[in-house]
C-alpha cells in the first residue's frame, strides 16, 4: 500500500544559491498541490521527483524505499511529462494513449475514456501530436497523468492555455479524487490555489 513520499535533507541547485537546502518534508497520498511563483522551485521539484534530477545531498524515498531505486525496479512508479516537450509530436494522441496503457499497466482506460471527452480531445485523436495547441498537448499529458495510476503523478502548470471550461472540467476531476480514497499522490505544480479543490496538502516554496 502507498503511504507516502518522504524528502530527506535533500539539497539541490543550478547555482551558487541552492532552490532547496537540507529540505525535509513529507508527502502524503492524495492530492497535492505544490504552490510557487515562477523559477522558485516547482518544476525542478517535479523533475527531482520524477528521476530526471538526482539530490546534490539527501535522499528521497517513497514507502521506505529510495526513489530511484523503486523506478529501476518499476519504471510504471511515476508519471511526468515535460509541458513543453517535442518528444511525443510526430506520434498520433491515440498512439500515445496506447503507449502510456503498456508502460503503465494499472491505467484506468475508462477514466481515461472519460477525460479525452471531458477535456475536448475526442476530434483530435487522429492527429499528431505536433497538429496539436499548447492547451490541448497539456490536455493530453493531463489526461494521461491522472489516469495512469501511477504511484506519483506529477503534473505542473495544469491549467495554462487551457480553455475556460476545460479548467472547470480539470478541477472537478481533481475535486473527485482529493474527495475519494487514493492508494497513490497526484502532485499539482501551480502559482496558485485551484478553487474548490480540497488539497490533501498544500506545500508553498
Amino acid at each position: 500500500m502507498f503511504k507516502n513520499i518522504h524528502i530527506d535533507n535533500m539539497t539541490f541547485g543550478f547555482g551558487f544559491e541552492p532552490l532547496f537546502k537540507n529540505w525535509t518534508i513529507e508527502i502524503p497520498s492524495g492530492v497535492v498541490l505544490v504552490r510557487c511563483e515562477e523559477n522558485r522551485g516547482k518544476t525542478t521539484l517535479l523533475r527531482l521527483l520524477a528521476g530526471e534530477l538526482s539530490p546534490q545531498s539527501g535522499q528521497i524515498y517513497v514507502n521506505n524505499t529510495v526513489l530511484s531505486q523503486l523506478m529501476r525496479q518499476d519504471s510504471s512508479t511515476v508519471f511526468y511529462i515535460e509541458p513543453a516537450t517535442d518528444s511525443f509530436d510526430q506520434i498520433k494522441v491515440i498512439d500515445f494513449f496506447e503507449r502510456c496503457k503498456k508502460q503503465y499497466p494499472k491505467l484506468d482506460a475508462k477514466m481515461l475514456v472519460d477525460l479525452i471527452h471531458g477535456l475536448s480531445l475526442t476530434a483530435h485523436q487522429d492527429k499528431p501530436i505536433y497538429m496539436l495547441s499548447a492547451g490541448s498537448k497539456r490536455k493530453v499529458w493531463i489526461a494521461a497523468a491522472l489516469a495512469s495510476n501511477a504511484r506519483i503523478a506529477l503534473i505542473d502548470d495544469p491549467t495554462a492555455a487551457l480553455d475556460k471550461p476545460s479548467i472547470e472540467f480539470l478541477k472537478s476531476e481533481l475535486k473527485k479524487l482529493a474527495n475519494g480514497s487514493l492508494d497513490k499522490t497526484i502532485i499539482v505544480a501551480h502559482y496558485d490555489t485551484l478553487d474548490g479543490v480540497p488539497f490533501t496538502r498544500c506545500i508553498d516554496l
